[in-house]
Formats: C-alpha cells, sequence, structure tokens
C-alpha cells in the first residue's frame, strides 16, 4: 500500500499499537477533515472529526466511548486514534494551502416573475456568497430590481448597484454588481435584437475591474424568444453577428431557451439558435461537468438546459468552469420559488488580482428584523406621502 506523503515514519510508529497498515485504509477520512477545516476555518471539522473517529472505531471493531468503561484495556486505543485524527488533520491543514478563490464569479438566474415571491428570491441570492455579478431574467419592476440588489449586496463586504433595462415590460433583465470592485464605463441595450420590440432586448454592461489590473470586459444578460423558434434562431444570428465586432472580452449568461437536452450531450437535441449563435465558434459555452435540467421538470421539454453562460473574445481564453446549482426545496410552487436554476460560472483573468474580504454574512434572525424593521418604516413613510398627496389635490 502507498504510504500518504503527510503520514511520516515517526506517526506510523506512534499509530503501532492500532495497527497502522488498518489505519491508512482510512487515511481519506482525515483528508476529507483537514479539506474542510480549510475551507470552513475548522467551524465544521469538530463534527465530521467525531464522525470519522466514530466510524474508525466501527471499522477495527473498538467499542465507543460509553462502551469502554467496561473494557478499559481499548481506552488507550481509542485516545490514539484521537490523536492521529488530530495528526493528521494538522499535517495535511498546514502541508496543503487553501485553495485560491476565483478571480470572477457570474451567476445567470431567471427570477420567474408572476410565479415566484420576490422575498423568497432576495433570500436565496442572499445565501449565495462571494457573486461579483449578477445577470437575472424576469425581473418584474423596479422593486424587483431592488430586493434582488440587496439580496446580492447582503453580506459581501462591499456595495452593490443594479441596472434594469427598459424592455421586457413584466419580464424585464436586470445585472447587479459590485461597485466597490466594478467602475461602470456604461450600460446599454442591443435594441435591433428584440425582435419587433415584442420580447426583450439585451443588455449590457462595460466594466472595469479594479481588483484585476483594470481589466476592461462586457457583462450581459440575455433572455431569447420562447413562443416563436424563427424570431430566437434569428436572434442567435444577431448575437452571433454583434459579438464579431465586439472588441472586448464578454461574458453573457441568461435564459436562452435552447432546449439542449441532457440526455445525448453534444449528440443528443438542441434548439437551431444554440448552433446560430456559437456558429464558427464565435461563443463558447462555459459548460458545467454535469449536465443537468435548469429548469421545473414540468415544462414543455423536460431535462433539457435552457439556461447559459457563455464567453466571447479573449473571454474565451479565460479559464473557467460552471456548476447548474440546485436550492433547497426548489421548484416549490407553495414557497413561490423560481422555476428555474442558478447558474454559476467562476473565471481566472489573466495576470494578478486582488482578493476580495471574505464575505461576513450577518446574524440571518437580526438581518431580517433589521429589514422588516426598515420595511415597516418605509411603508408608514408611504402611507404618510399618500396622504400628503391627496391633501394637496384637495387644496389645488
Amino acid at each position: 500500500m502507498s504510504r500518504p506523503i503527510a503520514l511520516t515514519d515517526a506517526m506510523l510508529d506512534y499509530l503501532e499499537p492500532i495497527d497502522a497498515q488498518r489505519v491508512l485504509r482510512y487515511f481519506a477520512l482525515g483528508a476529507d477533515l483537514a479539506a474542510l477545516a480549510r475551507s470552513t476555518g475548522w467551524i465544521y471539522a469538530e463534527a465530521l472529526f467525531w464522525a470519522a473517529r466514530a466510524e474508525i472505531q466501527m471499522c477495527l471493531n473498538i467499542p465507543h466511548d460509553d462502551q469502554a468503561q467496561s473494557q478499559p484495556q481499548h481506552e488507550s486505543t481509542s485516545h490514539t486514534i484521537t490523536n492521529m485524527l488530530s495528526i493528521i488533520i494538522a499535517s495535511l491543514a498546514l502541508a496543503q494551502p487553501a485553495p485560491a478563490p476565483p478571480d470572477l464569479t457570474v451567476v445567470g438566474y431567471n427570477v420567474e416573475s408572476g410565479g415566484a415571491d420576490i422575498a423568497v428570491l432576495r433570500k436565496q441570492v442572499a445565501d449565495m456568497q462571494g457573486v461579483d455579478l449578477w445577470g437575472f431574467s424576469e425581473v418584474e419592476d423596479e422593486d424587483w430590481a431592488r430586493e434582488l440588489d440587496k439580496g446580492a449586496e447582503t453580506g459581501e463586504n462591499a456595495a452593490f448597484d443594479v441596472v434594469l433595462g427598459a424592455s421586457g415590460q413584466k419580464d424585464r433583465l436586470a445585472i447587479a454588481f459590485n461597485t466597490d470592485r466594478f467602475e461602470l464605463v456604461k450600460k446599454f441595450e442591443l435594441g435591433d435584437i428584440n425582435i419587433e420590440g415584442k420580447v426583450r432586448a439585451p443588455l449590457v454592461i462595460q466594466i472595469k475591474d479594479r481588483a484585476c489590473n483594470n481589466t476592461e470586459f462586457l457583462f450581459m444578460v440575455n433572455h431569447l424568444y420562447r413562443g416563436s423558434d424563427e424570431g430566437r434562431h434569428k436572434q442567435g444570428e444577431l448575437l452571433n453577428a454583434w459579438a464579431r465586432t465586439q472588441t472586448l472580452p464578454v461574458i453573457a449568461v441568461g435564459d436562452y431557451n435552447f432546449d439542449y437536452l441532457v440526455e445525448g450531450g453534444d449528440q443528443g437535441s438542441r434548439d437551431l439558435g444554440y448552433n446560430n449563435m456559437t456558429k464558427d465558434d464565435i461563443w463558447t459555452w462555459v459548460r458545467p461537468a454535469t449536465l443537468d435540467t435548469t429548469t421545473a421538470p414540468n415544462r414543455r421539454r423536460p431535462g433539457a438546459v435552457l439556461d447559459f453562460i457563455f464567453a466571447s473574445g479573449n473571454a474565451k481564453k479565460w479559464p473557467a468552469t460552471s456548476e447548474i446549482v440546485k436550492l433547497p426545496g426548489e421548484f416549490s410552487d407553495r414557497e413561490k420559488m423560481s422555476d428555474h436554476r442558478p447558474i454559476v460560472a467562476n473565471f481566472d483573468l489573466p495576470g494578478e488580482c486582488t482578493p476580495p474580504p471574505p464575505p461576513t454574512k450577518p446574524d440571518p434572525a437580526l438581518r431580517e428584523k433589521q429589514l422588516r424593521d426598515l420595511d415597516d418604516q418605509i411603508d408608514q413613510l408611504r402611507k404618510q406621502l399618500k396622504e400628503l398627496e391627496d391633501r394637496r389635490k384637495k387644496i389645488e
């Protein structure tokens, strides 16, 4: 059996009383503990520590502590296991530094206007920490945009702002971004890609990344036609043509309605709009390692990916990974959750980047109370404002 580097000869000598070779088989438990300790600051490692200790005791036929009083011969062995796991955790945690956080994290999320509860959505957004850029589709109105922006900002040690698209009526597009990190150069919509003005114009912001050498790029959110195949296919062509003319890197998130079937993968069925958009490799899909449906299973095309993250220009050269996020209790009509899953992507940008401060999420109960108090005050001010407006009308 090969020996893990962290287990030195001295450690193996120390572990001899409980059969070092058998313990080596459970070394992975210590590795898991060390990884967890590094990623959580030891917050949850203790619980896993005792679970691992109990599993090793069971595998080696050693009684638990509550049984050990009647079997004192096992007492030193039990303590040895505890010490062994402590040594493994410490050696691995010190020998292997924590992986660096990604340079840039973006999320695309269709929040389902008219079907979801904005309070639920705000909490879901707040629970996803470490996100730099959000692209939302199906944003109902300005109030929804503000609530989503508050959710994006919660616990992030940074200020956020939101840009709301003008088109789409009750299904608008919005971008929330970290204003401490990004300088907003300009914002605009691509009106010609809103076929016949019946859906939504792609929403784009041009930003400079203060944390990464002032890297300048475009971030956009899309929500393509659902009811018109012809319109969606044309939008794919227009997005391809637009990207060909851009000199800056582009990251695009959104609900593209491309019905990319999970079963069959690249050889399976997908909408022609996907082919039109990615023609000549103008756009590259930041493909999740594991494909899964991005919408509720009762949709017209179950088992399909509708939500994507694409890169164009030099952004295609940035190493990237993505994931389809499964939220707790997702798709619940009773809880009024969105019928889509968020898509997250991590990018490594060129050059050295200054890591952001770690998120500091406040106590959830305190945060909710503070928010409720503020909402109550806002409601009272609105009532007072309405009363004043009514009095003014009577005087006029």
